[in-house]
């Protein structure tokens, strides 16, 4: 009985420790992560940048993006990236453009992004966002304004 508590007890120390060593871990990614946020959050203030779902809509925007449209968080949310670009010529080439995002490959485009009366041209750079799976969840537009 007496092995018996000296080894459950050097196991609960042991334990213990590794317990002591996760939390200490635990702290140390929380802290990693939240300078993280900190960066992306500093990106999008001096950037033009869009989230977007795989389905084409808004997520998330940049402070800089809705400043140079003269828009609110609220009036882009959720509007499809098409009814944001003026082409003529979108329609046939968008189903090509959103299936390689789709697909891993990024793309390159000079757009005119719209909003109200407001025309934008921006060089815009896409690419698709993968989670912690590897699995492609976003599409992230970062542009440049064409003066």
């Amino acid at each position: 009985t007496q092995m018996q508590s000296k080894e459950i007890e050097e196991q609960r120390k042991t334990l213990e420790e590794k317990i002591n060593t996760h939390r200490k871990q635990n702290r140390n990614l929380d802290k990693e992560i939240l300078q993280l946020i900190e960066i992306i959050e500093s990106i999008k203030s001096i950037t033009y940048m869009v989230e977007y779902d795989l389905k084409g809509f808004v997520v998330d925007v940049s402070r800089k993006t809705l400043n140079v449209l003269d828009a609110k968080r609220g009036d882009l949310i959720s509007k499809h990236h098409k009814m944001l670009i003026q082409d003529d010529a979108y329609d046939k080439k968008y189903e090509k453009f959103w299936s390689e995002l789709t697909n891993n490959k990024a793309q390159f485009l000079t757009e005119k992004v719209v909003f109200d009366e407001k025309v934008v041209t921006l060089s815009q750079s896409y690419v698709p966002i993968r989670n912690t799976r590897r699995k492609i969840y976003r599409i992230l537009s970062v542009g440049s304004v064409i003066e």
